[in-house]
């Protein structure tokens, strides 16, 4: 990750599978990764949520934003 980022959302394949990788480097950041078929362990790194692309990402992406801003208004 090349910026300062809270949050970070990645839709399709390739991004996911990118972004992914660079969870596990960075623990203060929330990852958001919407894939037709999340991994079984995307949730493992603690830091990261996966979902469908369909109605529930928005509240998962809701959800990650919400628990940033705690952290930072901690």
């Amino acid at each position: 990750m090349q910026r300062q980022c809270d949050v970070a959302v990645a839709v399709g394949a390739p991004q996911v599978q990118v972004t992914r990788a660079a969870a596990g480097r960075n623990a203060g950041v929330r990852f958001v990764l919407a894939a037709d078929a999340p991994a079984a362990n995307a949730e493992a790194a603690g830091n990261v949520t996966g979902a469908k692309p369909d109605e529930g990402l928005k509240a998962a992406v809701v959800q990650a934003i919400r628990q940033a801003v705690r952290t930072c208004n901690a």
